[in-house]
């Protein structure tokens, strides 16, 4: 089998995307990314064929860490400043 290399979002060059985890559902990819104006990293989702980038946390003041999939692919745990959170994702 070939496997193929493909850009689902190809950005900006000055992005700083980091921690991509993809879901068990294979539906999406989460990452953190830097927001301005204050530079803290958020949580995005994208769907695996690079469309529908959405933003899921806001938060101005703190960084986001370590997204970390359910095994059923429907909820996202990340730490905020030593809490730990779960998103569900639609």
């Amino acid at each position: 089998s070939t496997k193929k290399k493909r850009t689902v979002w190809p950005g900006d060059g000055k992005t700083d995307a980091m921690h991509l985890t993809c879901s068990p559902n294979g539906k999406w990819v989460a990452f953190l990314k830097p927001v301005p104006p204050r530079d803290k990293y958020q949580i995005f989702l994208i769907d695996v064929d690079g469309t529908n980038l959405r933003q899921l946390t806001f938060d101005e003041e703190h960084n986001t860490f370590y997204p970390a999939w359910s095994p059923d692919g429907q909820h996202l745990a990340f730490e905020v400043e030593g809490v730990i959170y779960k998103a569900t994702i639609q």
